[in-house]
């Protein structure tokens, strides 16, 4: 690796209703990136992700790093972060508890 972080981008036509619960899991493995909404595959493509064991002074979930962003215009609840891919079942089994 070259020290740089990598930008990690998937891309969806798939439209999320405003003021209703969505699930939605991102899965990142060695070989893809996947995306999950309530439970429905709807993204699978190549991973060309690369990342770097490095140091951030600061991390924002929702929020740019780069001032001139805005803030996401969204509710977030029960957001997890896992050290590992998820299967689906994984997936299923998190959301029904």
């Amino acid at each position: 690796t070259d020290g740089k972080s990598h930008l990690c981008q998937m891309n969806s036509n798939v439209k999320i209703s405003k003021n209703e619960w969505t699930h939605l899991s991102m899965v990142l493995n060695s070989t893809e990136l996947l995306l999950y909404v309530n439970s429905r595959l709807v993204v699978k493509s190549p991973s060309t992700c690369q990342f770097v064991n490095k140091t951030r002074n600061v991390n924002y979930i929702g929020k740019s790093p780069w001032s001139h962003d805005s803030y996401t215009d969204a509710d977030l609840d029960d957001l997890k972060i896992y050290d590992k891919a998820l299967s689906l079942e994984e997936i299923l089994d998190d959301m029904n508890r």
